[in-house]
């Protein structure tokens, strides 16, 4: 067969070019799974409190471009809910986390109600739209004693240590009750004189005081540092008393917003409350929470409003009932109270209401939240079917060309063991020598597999 055979040509023309195709079939089949820039809002909800009608909403607006999320600042939002008596409409802007709180005023909204909540884009795209499902229960997990643990005790009388806010925040005063009591009775010790020896760090506005005669006295107390311990002395009116001693840390909210929030507040008025918060603070997430649910969201732009970081919160009208101010820099920050998360109590009541003695008060505990619709489920769902069809079309094209590769490499192999066959008769009759044969064909053909087999493994590992 001569070497300028035509069909043969092709053949090893066949050879180097069925790599070369399928490789670009590859990148189409890539091309087709590749899913493109998508945009979506997931939305967080908390149950309705019994303060004030309506629901808060939090959303979360995302752009997801082939599985890698970033917030998207900014965002413009109109969202709407209906229940099966009301309808409720939102408009605003994303913050600088790409988080949205909207308050949603729905008269006559009822725990595990549903409600059919939808979010566009100010392009109109729809962000999320569905139905909302609200879990069977709202726990809340947590002590509920406001009384502080202490490191160290002695003596005949117990002394119980409870901060107005339940922590500290640095450079703020903040108000410690302190209570003397009988352990045989429960009862408060009159007349009692405390001494109060702050470790560096803790500062006191006096360093002695004397108990009420519900046992109570009151002292200012204000966290210099991220540590502060003090000791408290108590010695009762009998000479004979022998001290009891109280030793323990007080608990401090590094980074939290600082204000004095009265204890009660006139029912069904707006207050307006000012904060401070740390220069490294831009945001401040402010909620107000019942026992029951959520009355009240909205999150402050502190670096836009004062650069000392000075801020005015506006409270809404509330009806008459405990409740607790929730301030944080993180979005998530209710659902832990931790870091620079504080809950602090106050009371909605007349002025004629008796005022709740500290003790009374219920410590807070970690605010239900959940989320509620996931609005790029639905594009994640498309995206992967979209790359399901592109791998497809990637290992499909990836074993017709391994096979037809194999095919012609074989094919070649037997012209050339046809030519070698005749070189192989026409040396013999020359000088009775015959040329060696080998296994290269074998190899060519585990090599060719080989590389097949690497651009697979290449495209399972991307997937």
């Amino acid at each position: 067969m001569s070497g300028r055979d035509p069909l043969a040509w092709l053949e090893r023309a066949a050879i180097g070019v069925t790599p070369v195709v399928a490789l670009a079939i590859v990148a189409l089949g890539l091309r087709i799974g590749a899913g493109g820039r998508t945009r979506g809002a997931m939305v967080y909800a908390r149950p309705p409190g019994d303060g004030r009608p309506g629901l808060a909403w939090q959303l979360v607006v995302l752009a997801d471009e082939g599985g890698v999320r970033e917030v998207l600042p900014e965002a413009t939002l109109d969202v709407t809910a209906s229940t099966r008596a009301d309808h409720a409409r939102w408009h605003g802007v994303t913050n600088a986390d790409g988080v949205a709180e909207a308050w949603l005023e729905l008269r006559g909204v009822t725990r595990g109600e549903p409600v059919t909540l939808r979010a566009t884009a100010e392009s109109g795209d729809v962000l999320v739209d569905g139905v909302v499902d609200w879990p069977p229960s709202t726990p809340r997990v947590g002590a509920d004693d406001v009384r502080l643990q202490a490191t160290k005790t002695r003596g005949p009388l117990a002394i119980e240590v409870v901060l107005r806010d339940g922590k500290l925040v640095p450079g703020a005063p903040e108000r410690a009750f302190v209570r003397v009591t009988d352990p045989a009775t429960g009862k408060g010790v009159d007349d009692v004189a405390l001494t109060f020896n702050p470790e560096p760090g803790l500062s006191l506005d006096r360093t002695t005081a004397r108990t009420s005669a519900d046992g109570w006295a009151e002292v200012h107390a204000t966290a210099e540092f991220l540590l502060a311990s003090w000791t408290i002395d108590a010695r009762g009116a009998e000479p004979q008393q022998a001290i009891s001693s109280w030793y323990g840390a007080l608990p401090i909210a590094p980074g939290a917003a600082a204000g004095v929030l009265p204890q009660r507040l006139p029912p069904n008025e707006p207050f307006s409350l000012p904060l401070v918060t740390p220069p490294a603070t831009r945001r401040l997430y402010v909620e107000v929470d019942d026992a029951s649910g959520c009355d009240f969201a909205q999150t402050l732009d502190v670096s836009a409003l004062s650069a000392s970081g000075a801020t005015e919160l506006v409270l809404p009208p509330l009806a008459p009932g405990d409740y607790w101010l929730v301030t944080s820099s993180d979005a998530h920050g209710a659902e832990s109270l931790t870091g620079s998360t504080l809950a602090r109590p106050f009371e909605v009541r007349d002025a004629t209401a008796k005022v709740t003695p500290p003790d009374a008060r219920r410590a807070a505990t970690p605010f239900f939240r959940f989320l509620a619709l996931d609005g790029l489920a639905r594009p994640r769902a498309l995206a992967a079917g979209r790359k399901k069809r592109g791998m497809s079309v990637v290992f499909g094209a990836l074993a017709i060309a391994a096979m037809l590769e194999m095919l012609l490499v074989l094919r070649a192999a037997a012209r050339a063991r046809i030519r070698l066959a005749r070189l192989s008769e026409a040396a013999r009759e020359v000088d009775g020598l015959a040329p060696s044969g080998g296994g290269g064909v074998v190899v060519l053909v585990l090599v060719t597999v080989l590389g097949f087999a690497l651009i697979a493994a290449l495209m399972m590992v991307r997937g």
